[in-house]
């Protein structure tokens, strides 16, 4: 049974340490996508400026603006995708525990029912020795009064 508690202890911690890898994840997602809006939102204000100010719109500086807000999106796909496979380890985890904690009730419960099965062997062997005890008990009396008995008659036969 200690096996089962150290091994559902185990799981707990490893559940416990993929929940702070999945938040942790998840909150570089969230920055990760902010970071992708406000590159955005800044390429879209220089193309408006440049616009505006008659120059070209697909200059150097937007194309590599561009390739780090794909960049940026490529990663951020990546976390989603190591999000995702995090939260099916936490899954797997989970039932694995709730699993183990099946068998260990199982487990305590034919202990339990062993232990009842001991108490009621003991019960019965404890009447069979009062049994016993009040047998040998009753044997043990008649002898006295045979014997008192025995004794009356020994008398009458010496009268006579």
């Amino acid at each position: 049974m200690e096996s089962y508690e150290g091994l559902v202890k185990k799981l707990e911690n490893q559940v416990i340490t993929c929940q702070s890898a999945l938040d942790e994840s998840t909150k570089r997602e969230i920055e990760q996508l902010q970071m992708v809006m406000e590159l955005k939102l800044q390429i879209e204000k220089r193309k408006a400026a440049r616009q505006l100010d008659g120059t070209a719109t697909k200059g150097p500086k937007v194309k590599d603006d561009c390739e780090t807000c794909e960049a940026y999106e490529m990663e951020n796909q990546l976390l989603k995708e190591q999000t995702s496979k995090q939260q099916e380890v936490i899954d797997k985890l989970g039932e694995a525990q709730e699993l183990l904690m099946l068998q260990y009730k199982v487990m305590e419960m034919g202990l339990n029912s062993e232990i009842g099965h001991i108490q009621d062997a003991q019960s019965e062997l404890e009447k069979i020795k009062k049994e016993y005890d009040e047998d040998e008990q009753l044997e043990a009396e008649p002898k006295g009064e045979e014997k008192q008995d025995e004794a009356p008659i020994a008398k009458e036969q010496e009268q006579q």
